[in-house]
């Protein structure tokens, strides 16, 4: 029997880089075989340039909603048609 992996980051959940504080969005995750979860974030860096990279699990933190806690943040470029955003 085969399972999937488990990540605990889902793809388009906005994550933190723990080094920097800068935040961005999981384009890809990776399992090794050496054990290790990876993700490839997609962020702004502090120079203002987009950069795509890689990230061990353990250096990411979720990005949560302050007015919902414990609820993970999506990354959404375009609202669908006749979408609305509320507060």
């Amino acid at each position: 029997m085969c399972f999937p992996a488990k990540f605990k980051f889902d793809l388009r959940q906005m994550v933190e880089i723990g080094i920097s504080g800068e935040i961005g969005e999981v384009k890809a995750q990776g399992k090794w075989a050496t054990g290790n979860t990876a993700y490839q974030v997609l962020y702004q860096a502090s120079n203002g340039t987009a950069q795509e990279r890689w990230f061990d699990e353990v250096d990411l933190d979720a990005v949560e909603d302050d007015r919902y806690p414990g609820c993970p943040v999506y990354g959404q470029r375009e609202l669908p048609p006749g979408a609305v955003v509320t507060e």
